[in-house]
């Protein structure tokens, strides 16, 4: 089966309404599934991925960097 893939307000995502990260019409934001695997867990909802050179379709994992909401001010 052929993965589905789509552009979104520049942010990619992948089909899989099975993932935990997927938002109620089954797409995965790439870059947080890629944040899970750096850091060897599920991101929670406080958890923040955010583009170190402001591109969100720099998926490199140089290009992420995982903080907590509280973290961001």
């Amino acid at each position: 089966m052929e993965t589905r893939v789509r552009i979104n307000r520049g942010y990619k995502y992948v089909f899989d309404p099975t993932c935990p990260l997927a938002t109620r019409s089954g797409w995965v934001p790439v870059h947080r599934l890629i944040a899970s695997k750096i850091i060897g867990r599920q991101l929670t909802s406080d958890d923040v991925v955010r583009f170190v050179d402001g591109n969100p379709l720099n998926l490199a994992e140089a290009n992420l960097q995982i903080m907590s909401r509280a973290d961001l001010n």
